[in-house]
């Protein structure tokens, strides 16, 4: 084989993946499609995807599969992509801006609920059951699912970003979760003797 010809292989390991991520960029045109060998494997001139090697760092800083595609659909064309990256990165910041002044916003009502908690132990007798956890609904950031616990969290993706398969569901387990949520939530405390809160 040529020098100058890569296949699946080379290209995992340039970019870091694996050989089934490599074909799932071309079907979604990080790649453009491969010629084939007489016995059938892909095979990319070297010129067309040393692109490749950026795909790990642009991933890393957050960068989207289908960002990728266009920004490298732009670069095999021939037209410089470098507007799009700076203005997809721009996105990014602001974005992360806004994820960060939440961070502030959900630490303060964290700090907050734990001052209310110091005072309301100490004016409980010893041994006494508080419902602490109660107050966390009444967090504003913690209405947002998927945040830091608090609902759903987002689907685990790779680092070469195909999806993880979700495990299937046991079932006994599946009864005993709906069994506990019918019971009340397990860390529910004891309602405090003397009329409750």
């Amino acid at each position: 084989m040529s020098e100058d010809l890569w296949t699946v292989g080379a290209l995992a390991r340039l970019a870091g993946v694996s050989p089934d991520s490599i074909r799932h960029y071309e079907r979604i045109g990080i790649l453009p499609k491969a010629a084939r060998s007489r016995a059938g494997y892909r095979l990319w001139p070297r010129r067309d995807v040393e692109y490749m090697k950026w795909v790990g760092p642009a991933r890393r800083a957050g960068f989207t599969l289908r960002e990728l595609a266009r920004v490298f659909q732009m670069y095999r064309s021939g037209v410089a992509p470098c507007d799009t990256v700076r203005g997809l990165l721009e996105r990014k910041l602001a974005e992360l801006d806004a994820e960060i002044a939440h961070l502030v916003q959900f630490r303060q009502e964290l700090s907050r609920a734990h001052g209310a908690w110091q005072e309301r132990l100490q004016r409980s007798k010893h041994g006494e059951f508080v419902h602490l956890l109660d107050d966390l609904h009444e967090l504003a950031s913690a209405r947002r699912p998927g945040w830091l616990g608090f609902g759903r969290l987002p689907s685990p993706a790779r680092r070469d970003g195909l999806p993880v398969e979700a495990s299937a569901t046991n079932p006994s387990e599946a009864r005993a979760h709906r069994m506990d949520e019918a019971a009340g939530p397990p860390h529910r405390c004891a309602r405090r003797s003397g009329g409750g809160e």
